[in-house]
């Protein structure tokens, strides 16, 4: 270390000490992503709705002890099972008695299972000579946490009948996945998510960089000299950036496709077309934010800020239902919430544009607010 680097780094202290703003944010922005974040990945699954379908209307009567006192009981396992499951806080139980319709509320992402209780099954489990008799559930693929917590507590509930009422019965499971019983790896429903982050973040992070660009060379000014108007310009960089954005999706979806074997269910024009309008809310955030910057790096500093805690509120990392209560509504105001479920449900689950109608409808009014906001506060330099 020589005198002229401690001359140097002197200097750029004083500087950052003088950028209240900025240090600020470097302070602030830490502290904020580590509480988010402790709270998102510390929350655990639960109310995860779930539809059970008992059409056995079959019982049995066993002997069993009770507190030390030998009964006889009558027991109807579907019944029993969907007791404890009622008491298990990781599922919200709902009874129906048609799997056709079961079947569509997992398939239209109004349920995340339904178990189905099939006409005899508990006299087939108690029948010796069946040894074939397994119970079927439906679970939605695109939802990893969810399915596994599902199962879980399912396992649990016959643990649960074991320990009360002394029935020891071996469970087989048979699992069907919805969406043509396509199972996802991984990487294929991490996908949709990465899209949404990287049309984000790097659109978010280019627009800011770009406005506050033209804003310090008086490019901005010269351009308010013409007949142009501030929406004018607004919407140019809206247009110039989206496209952009379509060709971040693109070039994703060919790497994934051709590199990992990712697949894909649905409309990739309309995975295009989704792109573009996603990555107008954040051309139009991103030129509006940049009017409260007055350098390169206080802009900067924006896009981390707004990308990072939208990753932990979206259901990026885990699903919404498992945040803290009190946490969930702030996810319906971040609009990577809204991205994913549109991308996710075309990439994963073959969506077309009638199933996702309302996150259409909500980030078209997002861009629209953010047009509106860039649009009124935008100063010429």
């Amino acid at each position: 270390m020589t005198a002229k680097s401690l001359i140097i780094s002197r200097r750029l202290m004083w500087h950052l000490i003088r950028d209240k703003r900025s240090l600020a944010m470097m302070v602030i922005m830490p502290i904020m992503i580590s509480i988010i974040f402790g709270y998102a990945i510390s929350g655990k699954v639960e109310n995860a709705p779930i539809d059970i379908i008992n059409l056995d209307q079959s019982s049995i009567e066993i002997e069993t002890e009770i507190l030390g006192i030998t009964r006889n009981i009558t027991v109807n396992i579907g019944e029993r099972i969907s007791f404890f499951l009622e008491q298990d806080k990781r599922v919200d139980v709902h009874y129906s008695d048609a799997v056709d319709a079961s079947k569509d509320r997992v398939d239209s992402g109004k349920r995340s299972s339904y178990i189905l209780f099939n006409e005899n099954f508990t006299l087939y489990m108690f029948n010796p000579v069946i040894t074939n008799v397994s119970l079927f559930i439906y679970n939605d693929p695109t939802e990893p946490n969810v399915r596994r917590e599902v199962l879980v507590a399912l396992r649990d509930a016959f643990s649960s009948l074991r320990e009360h009422a002394g029935i020891d019965l071996p469970i087989s499971i048979v699992e069907e996945f919805a969406f043509e019983g396509t199972e996802f790896s991984s990487f294929d429903i991490a996908v949709p998510s990465i899209i949404g982050f990287i049309i984000s973040y790097l659109i978010l992070f280019f627009s800011i960089i770009f406005a506050i660009k033209e804003l310090l060379l008086g490019t901005k000014r010269r351009m308010f000299m013409t007949p142009i108007r501030h929406r004018d310009a607004t919407l140019g960089f809206g247009i110039t950036l989206s496209i952009v954005a379509i060709l971040m999706v693109l070039s994703t979806l060919v790497i994934e496709m051709v590199i990992f074997n990712v697949k894909i269910q649905g409309n990739i024009p309309l995975l295009l077309f989704a792109g573009f309008i996603f990555g107008l809310i954040f051309v139009f955030m991103g030129i509006f934010v940049s009017n409260f910057a007055t350098n390169e790096l206080q802009a900067v500093q924006f896009a981390p800020l707004i990308t990072i805690p939208s990753i932990a509120l979206s259901g990026f990392i885990v699903p919404i239902d498992s945040l803290p209560e009190w946490l969930q509504p702030f996810s319906l105001a971040v609009p990577l919430t809204y991205g994913i479920e549109i991308f996710r449900g075309i990439m994963l689950k073959g969506y077309g544009i009638v199933d996702l109608w309302v996150e259409f409808l909500v980030i078209i009014a997002f861009s629209l607010f953010f047009l509106i906001l860039a649009t009124l506060v935008s100063r010429e330099g």
